[in-house]
């Protein structure tokens, strides 16, 4: 045998092969099932995330076979906003994750992806004669009292 995989199993690192073969479109669904605090709408969401921006590019992939340079390409190709790369990639990521926990990967790919910065934008706040312009204006008149 190895020695490698004995030293792996003496430390608890040891990933048995068979169990990174499943795809990552199958696993896809695992961590959805696995997933019975999403709420709703997040399960709604996820599921779009999945079908529409996962499974066409990376389903067949084998999770085992899946490389951090794949998940950053991947990432990369999002077209959207900052934040809707971030919602894809945290889906993706969160699978993963399950699968490192459940002894199926070493480590998670999507992790460490660089990510777009987030897009801050400027709060803006009313002076008090707009506040007092607003006021006025959304003050009842007296006939739509009557």
């Amino acid at each position: 045998m190895y020695p490698g995989i004995e030293l792996d199993k003496s430390r608890g690192a040891y990933i048995d092969p068979t169990k990174t073969r499943v795809t990552i479109s199958d696993w896809m669904d695992v961590w959805v099932a696995a997933r019975p605090d999403l709420r709703a709408t997040s399960r709604t969401r996820a599921i779009g995330i999945i079908n529409t921006h996962i499974r066409p590019r990376l389903g067949p992939i084998q999770i085992g076979q899946f490389t951090r340079l794949q998940a950053q390409l991947w990432a990369a190709g999002i077209p959207g906003s900052p934040e809707t790369v971030r919602m894809f990639v945290n889906v993706l990521s969160g699978a993963l994750q399950l699968a490192v926990d459940d002894g199926r990967l070493p480590a998670n790919p999507a992790q460490c992806s660089t990510l777009p910065k987030r897009i801050k934008t400027a709060k803006r706040y009313l002076r008090h004669d707009q506040v007092n312009t607003l006021g006025v204006s959304s003050r009842p008149h007296r006939r739509d009292l009557g």
